[in-house]
């Protein structure tokens, strides 16, 4: 509602300058006596004060009240004649009104009218409105087409847009029959900008993004500006997933900056341990920083680094923390403390540091449903099913991601199959295979789970055979690091994935595709 107030203020201006001179014009136009210009510029008069009124009753949280004057506005003859940048006030205003009042189809047919009224006019505001209002009724080409305008509008404010807005912007693309256009599009917009998130822990998630725009360059045979944004992608899994691609191979490896591994490893953690130093208050980079020591194996550095941390937040005064995101990702540290701790062989000390995950009092209980997902996964390994089915029963949709009921899926997929329940896995992985692509890796594990070998085996395949899916794909079945002191399932779930990827189908997809080598790091690690 406070973007509103502020373009309705400056859009009454413009109205107040059509006022001025409307008198003027009205002799020259209207002859009737009936639209004389005394009573020409009452009736304008009148619309004015209708206006300010809506707004009034806006500011006071009437949205309802608001909206029926803002309707009379738009169904008013003489709205045309007041111009186009008070029109574009009106309909706006009533856009706002609409989405407030859950009257979502509205919302966007006045939104779409003001800008077909004055496109001139269409500023930041209008474009997180028409983004909102295209959202809410699944016009997804829209809702990212306006996403773009939002950044480029105002690139020094682009900053301010949510992470998590961009991110479900960029996966609603994944199911766009255009090419890969709109995401391109809003790729290039965040490229343009230069995009970082507010939030330390999503930082490093952003390498994706340049990474599909990399492909989507030299998809294009647009080399100058795929060398271009290759110099921002420091992640080494980003890297490994364009080289393992025969389509992306070539370029990778005769570029000096990404063709070597370790050195790719070695710079993405000077820059990770970069930014936690110009930033020494957010915890976020902290976890970042040690989840990537975590997986190049420097694991005694990265519990450390994390226990350095979590010092210095329990000796911090009262009221003066020692971070100012802990509500947001201290129980991010504890999640990959754990991890370290049961690549050491410390699963009691795992486990209680993944119950410290969850047990953050900063955090809402229904913020801390990952951490409960990921609690469910240590306890299958470790062949306790009834637990791990208990940490993800309250999991649903309401309170969880496509995502995170996946990961979900793949704790109660394993529970299940220990349990010898085979009409309840049966049913799980039936629900996880309508949503495949959203993380295959789940997917994956659940089916191992299953020793569901020619399922695991037809899904790798169709994923190599798919462009959009090829190279992570790729990515997910190169040889790395075996992960340390793995539990007897964890040995089991293994052996059943090597079987799958020495089956001569798989094998001969892989083959025909990319190239699978060893990489001196562990397997990515969600």
């Amino acid at each position: 509602m406070n973007q509103v107030l502020r373009l309705a203020t400056l859009l009454t201006l413009a109205y107040l300058t059509f006022t001025a001179t409307q008198a003027h014009a009205s002799t020259a136009v209207h002859t009737n006596p009936a639209d004389s210009p005394r009573s020409f510029t009452n009736s304008f008069a009148d619309i004015g004060q209708t206006f300010r009124l809506a707004v009034g009753k806006m500011k006071q949280g009437d949205a309802r009240g608001a909206e029926e004057d803002l309707t009379a506005l738009v169904t008013n003859p003489r709205l045309a004649a007041a111009g186009p940048r008070f029109s574009f006030a009106v309909h706006t205003a009533l856009a706002y009104c609409q989405q407030g009042n859950h009257e979502f189809e509205l919302a966007y047919e006045n939104a779409l009218a003001a800008g077909e009224i004055a496109p001139a006019v269409r500023n930041r505001d209008y474009w997180y409105l028409l983004m909102s209002a295209a959202r809410a009724t699944h016009r997804d080409y829209v809702a990212v087409e306006s996403l773009a305008h939002v950044l480029l509008s105002s690139p020094e404010h682009a900053n301010d847009v949510d992470v998590s807005t961009i991110w479900s912007a960029y996966d609603t693309t994944a199911s766009m029959n255009d090419g890969g256009a709109h995401r391109k599009l809003l790729l290039e917009a965040l490229w343009q900008v230069k995009y970082v998130p507010k939030d330390a822990f999503e930082l490093p998630a952003t390498q994706r993004w340049w990474t599909d725009l990399y492909e989507s360059y030299i998809d294009a045979g647009d080399a100058k500006s795929a060398q271009a944004v290759l110099g921002a992608i420091h992640d080494p899994y980003q890297v490994l997933r364009l080289r393992a691609d025969n389509r992306y191979r070539e370029s990778i490896l005769r570029d000096a900056r990404v063709s070597d591994i370790v050195a790719v490893q070695q710079d993405d953690i000077r820059w990770l341990n970069g930014e936690m130093q110009a930033r020494p208050r957010l915890i976020g980079l902290v976890e970042k920083t040690a989840r990537a020591l975590m997986m190049s194996n420097r694991l005694s550095e990265t519990l450390q680094l994390l226990d350095d941390a979590l010092a210095n937040v329990a000796k911090a005064p009262k009221g003066k923390p020692a971070f100012d995101d802990l509500s947001d990702n201290l129980r991010w540290v504890s999640d990959t403390r754990a991890r370290v701790l049961a690549r050491m062989g410390r699963w009691d000390a795992a486990l209680d540091a993944q119950q410290a995950a969850q047990s953050d009092a900063a955090v809402p209980a229904d913020d801390v449903v990952s951490q409960r997902i990921n609690f469910g996964d240590y306890l299958y390994r470790l062949n306790r099913p009834r637990e791990a089915l208990e940490q993800v029963k309250t999991v649903n949709t309401e309170n969880a991601s496509a995502y995170g009921m996946m990961e979900a899926g793949e704790v109660r997929a394993c529970a299940f199959a220990q349990l010898g329940d085979r009409t309840r896995l049966r049913a799980t992985i039936d629900a996880m295979l309508e949503q495949r692509d959203v993380d295959a890796d789940a997917l994956r594990i659940a089916l191992l789970c299953a020793d569901d070998e020619s399922q695991i085996a037809k899904i790798i395949t169709a994923r190599l055979r798919n462009e959009r899916t090829r190279n992570a794909e790729l990515a997910a079945d190169q040889e790395y690091l075996p992960t340390p002191n793995p539990t007897p399932y964890d040995r089991t779930l293994s052996l059943r994935l090597r079987h799958v990827l020495g089956r001569p189908d798989v094998h001969a997809a892989i083959n025909e595709y990319g190239v699978v080598e060893h990489y001196p790091m562990f397997a990515p690690d969600d």
